[in-house]
C-alpha cells in the first residue's frame, strides 16, 4: 500500500462525509419550511 492511496482514500471519504451533510441539510431546511 502506498501512502497516496491512503490519502486519497481519506480524502473521498471526507468528501462523501460533506455531501452527505450538505444533503440532510438540505432535507431538514426544505423539511421545516
Amino acid at each position: 500500500m502506498f501512502p497516496s492511496f491512503s490519502f486519497y482514500n481519506r480524502l473521498f471519504n471526507y468528501i462523501v462525509y460533506e455531501v452527505y451533510i450538505c444533503c440532510l441539510f438540505s432535507v431538514i431546511s426544505m423539511w421545516l419550511s
